[in-house]
């Protein structure tokens, strides 16, 4: 399959993943719209951070998808599973839906949450990416994981992905933090921000800072 007709499937999956959590996304999905599709994020994406990988202490440089480059192993099996490349348009599509929520602990366990939910109710920044990571991202959580049980969660690989990166520092409460990148674009759920996309001094002071150690769901 070659990586337009991959980068093809992986809009239709999206646009289908996205009508899941906003059934209103459907008709603009079908209206011949590209503006949200998973080719024009990745352009941006490839667009936006042509600059290069950030710099940290180690190695901390993030992920081929920031350079520009659109990894080499693309394949059949990254196309309609929950891995891969089309498991990052899933995540990538369930973060958007998020976008806007406040921070709230009191919303910890948002693993099973619906971007809606989120919106309304707010979670912090472990129940952010253990949403991502649950039934309305990729799967892979039944439970929602704080900091510390990050690491050793189901599913989870250290190291940088290819399509996902999670970014831990597994201290406890409040001494700890969580965000995500996604094919190139950065999320969390913070006390400065509640849960939206960050823009790159944010991820250059997390990065400069050396406490975030990087993982990645299995296959992506």
């Amino acid at each position: 399959m070659s990586l337009e007709a991959a980068i093809g499937r992986v809009d239709q999956i999206l646009a289908y993943q996205q009508a899941l959590v906003d059934p209103g996304s459907l008709a603009a999905a079908s209206s011949g719209s590209s503006s949200t599709g998973f080719a024009a994020q990745l352009a941006s994406a490839q667009g936006t951070q042509s600059s290069g990988a950030v710099a940290a202490a180690g190695d901390t440089s993030l992920t081929p998808f920031t350079s520009g480059t659109v990894p080499t192993s693309l394949g059949v099996s990254d196309v309609g599973s929950t891995s891969g490349l089309s498991g990052a348009a899933r995540m990538l599509a369930a973060a958007k839906a998020a976008v806007g929520g406040t921070y709230s602990q009191a919303n910890h366990n948002a693993v099973s949450d619906t971007g809606s939910q989120i919106q309304q109710l707010g979670t912090d920044c472990s129940g952010f990416v253990s949403y991502l990571m649950g039934p309305n991202g990729i799967g892979d959580w039944s439970q929602s994981y704080a900091t510390p049980g990050i690491p050793t969660a189901p599913g989870i690989q250290p190291g940088k992905g290819s399509y996902v990166t999670i970014w831990n520092n597994p201290n406890p409460g409040d001494a700890g933090h969580v965000w995500i990148e996604i094919l190139g674009q950065y999320y969390e759920s913070s006390g400065s921000g509640g849960v939206h996309q960050m823009d790159q001094a944010e991820v250059n002071q997390y990065l400069s800072s050396g406490q975030y150690q990087p993982f990645h769901p299995a296959g992506m």
